[in-house]
């Protein structure tokens, strides 16, 4: 396989792809009749026998199963795209690392509050209640991005927003390792991320203690990811042996089902992704012309993001009150509507914000 350059739409339409699956998770994993977690952010057996009982028990809901178990590796695709979308474009105008920690910590309180805005009115609408303390305390510790540092409170309040401490910390690294991989061909990196790797291990085997800091809510679980895509903008043509595919594959297969690879599970699902998505980058190139609303999904895919974990609950709780497998699907696809059309409402928010900000202010503006 030969490394190709992604272009902009392309990019739009993988990450469509993957807040759709992302957002399904969220949604069937609060439902019947798989309801017993997935290995996200540590490994547990007894997960992966459930997975498979209620595969056989229950055939007709095996997308849900399915993606309520792994839908979760979601997340590795946009943080693979995070590493390889950045370097691309400080390689174009390096003076884009000037100022890089505040344009992107802005841009991610407009996220969130696109995320709060929405929660807020979600609370009034449908439990005629106001923020509470509780609330207010979490919103302030997401905007800190610190939240998932403190123990047992990376989920609280919106699940899906522990996302937003890892990304950051990976914007905070981000410019160290991008002069780094300039300046000797990723050697350093490669020994920060096998440094990495046995860090995850030491916490996944308990050699750290148990007070619920996840090493896969933070930078240090999914940096390797991160390296990777960083590795990817800087290696165009380069050729990647097609066994590495194969060896992906095995890993994230086996890493489901046994401790030992468990932690290896979300760098095999970035290497698949890899071997997705590059062999088209230039092939089908002309496909995207044809994909306007794919390409506008990947647009709004982080506006997604912050609000389907505030939208959800209404569909559950419609999803277990038809209580059928076809009942749960139309829940479902409810569900991702109505994301779909208040996010559409959240992005030209987040734009609106984006644009007044651009132009009363020179965060944005090139130094």
């Amino acid at each position: 396989m030969t490394i190709t350059t992604l272009s902009e739409n392309k990019t739009l339409k993988i990450k469509a792809v993957a807040i759709v699956v992302i957002a399904l998770h969220n949604f069937f994993h609060w439902t019947e009749p798989y309801r017993c977690g997935e290995n996200e952010f540590y490994f547990n057996p007894s997960r992966v026998r459930c997975f498979l009982d209620t595969l056989v028990s229950s055939p007709a809901d095996c997308i849900n199963t399915v993606i309520s178990f792994l839908g979760h590796y979601g997340v590795v695709v946009f943080v693979l795209l995070s590493g390889y979308g950045l370097t691309l474009s400080m390689m174009r105008d390096k003076s884009g690392l000037r100022g890089f920690i505040r344009k992107r910590a802005v841009k991610l309180w407009l996220l969130l509050l696109v995320g709060v805005v929405v929660f807020f009115f979600s609370k009034l609408l449908l439990d005629g209640e106001l923020f509470s303390s509780y609330d207010m305390k979490n919103i302030g510790l997401r905007a800190l991005f610190i939240h998932t540092l403190i123990p047992g409170c990376g989920t609280k309040m919106v699940g899906p927003w522990w996302f937003f401490g890892l990304i950051f910390q990976l914007y905070l690294l981000f410019p160290f390792l991008f002069r780094l991989s300039g300046k000797n061909n990723f050697k350093s990196l490669s020994v920060i991320v096998m440094t990495c790797i046995v860090f995850t291990y030491l916490c996944v085997y308990g050699l750290t203690p148990d007070i619920e800091v996840y090493v896969f809510m933070n930078a240090p679980g999914h940096l390797p990811v991160f390296v990777l895509g960083m590795w990817l903008a800087r290696n165009p043509g380069r050729e990647i042996p097609n066994v590495t595919m194969i060896v992906a594959l095995i890993v994230f297969v086996l890493g489901n089902f046994y401790k030992a690879l468990f932690p290896l599970t979300f760098l095999s699902v970035a290497v698949l992704t890899v071997f997705f998505i590059f062999p088209f980058g230039k092939k089908r190139e002309h496909i995207e012309k044809q994909s306007r609303l794919l390409v506008f999904m990947g647009k709004i895919s982080m506006i997604v993001f912050v609000s389907n974990g505030v939208l959800r609950d209404p569909f559950v709780t419609m999803a277990g009150k038809l209580g059928t497998a076809s009942g749960r699907y139309c829940s479902a696809l409810l569900f991702l509507t109505t994301t779909i059309i208040i996010s559409i409402l959240g992005y030209f928010l987040y734009q609106k914000c984006f644009e007044t900000l651009k132009r009363k202010t020179n965060i944005f503006n090139k130094q």
